[in-house]
């Protein structure tokens, strides 16, 4: 488009004649339709990102390559945890006015568990300390893999806890049973129950001892594993509420959801054993209470016989 200045002379003033100017534009090629020039479609949004990540498109290059080289090293070098939960319906008694009435059910309301009791129910040892015998849950190995290998092992009265370490020989006939330090435990060959310096027992099957295989666990009493245990444990239960929630987190799915299911089966077991308890309490309670008043009825109806006879002779008499 080329814009020329258009001259036009106005008529003479007082200064003499005035020259007026104005632009005047012409098109150097002809205009589509109607004359006038169609304006621009406005750029997209992304249009305009992709143009922006273009011009530091470096920046972007190193920022995302910094950031997947993190991720991996963190899939690498950090352990994955995993959780289970559990959710128990725990049955509330309410009183309300006709059951102050009724004593065998003001009794059991009386005598249901609150949120905070039922809480300490699933952290005692009635629960954790039978979870703990029946899981073995007091030998932890450091690898998932190497749990069918300690499976056997059995704590002694004179148990030494700690974290051992079982190394077989390059010939795989020897072995050495070390402590986290370093010092030396036990050194026998295969066959050999080994640990008895430590206090427990332990004969794994000969085919999990392979050559220069290295089989690191640690060992506790049953009261330390279930101290424990209560420690990771996450047990809640809202005021008012029914639901009694018990979740554990740990690095072994498979352990982790075991021991979750096995502290609930046991929680429910304990709970029956409390309720028949409590309700056996109960019916000797109200066994006494009727044999006092069965003996309060027999002791009236024999005073009411005995005054029924006295006054019978006196009316005889006056008549």
């Amino acid at each position: 488009m080329r814009m020329d200045i258009e001259r036009s002379s106005a008529p003479a003033g007082p200064w003499g004649t005035e020259v007026a100017t104005r632009p005047r534009y012409q098109p150097t090629q002809p205009m589509p339709g109607n004359g006038y020039a169609a304006e621009p479609a406005p750029t997209g949004d992304w249009k305009r990102y992709l143009a922006t990540v273009s011009r530091h498109k470096w920046p972007v290059i190193i920022i995302t390559l910094i950031g997947t080289a993190l991720g991996v090293l963190g899939t690498r070098f950090l352990g994955r945890e995993y959780a289970a939960k559990a959710i128990l319906w725990v049955e509330r008694g309410q009183l309300n006015r006709q059951d102050e009435r009724d004593l065998i059910q003001s009794e059991v309301s009386a005598q249901t568990l609150d949120a905070p009791g039922w809480v300490q129910v699933i952290t005692s040892n009635a629960v954790l300390d039978s979870v703990v015998r029946r899981l073995r849950l007091y030998i932890a190995p450091k690898l998932p893999e190497d749990a069918p290998a300690v499976a056997s092992v059995e704590p002694g009265e004179n148990l030494v806890p700690g974290v051992y370490r079982l190394v077989m020989a390059g010939d795989g006939r020897t072995f050495e049973l070390d402590r986290e330090d370093g010092s030396l435990v036990q050194k026998g060959t295969v066959g050999d129950t080994i640990g008895t310096a430590a206090g427990f027992t332990w004969l794994p099957n000969p085919s999990v001892l392979t050559p220069n295989r290295k089989i690191e666990f640690s060992v506790s009493s049953s009261y330390e594993a279930a101290q424990s245990l209560a420690k990771i444990l996450r047990v809640r239960m809202d005021e008012g509420s029914s639901f009694l929630v018990i979740q554990l987190k740990g690095q072994d799915p498979a352990r982790v959801a075991q021991t979750v299911n096995a502290i609930a089966a046991r929680a429910v077991t304990v709970a029956a054993e409390m309720k028949r308890l409590r309700f056996s309490q109960l019916a000797g309670i109200l066994g006494e209470q009727y044999d006092h008043a069965r003996q309060t009825l027999d002791t009236a109806e024999n005073n009411l016989r005995a005054y029924r006879i006295r006054t019978a002779g006196a009316i005889g008499a006056h008549t």
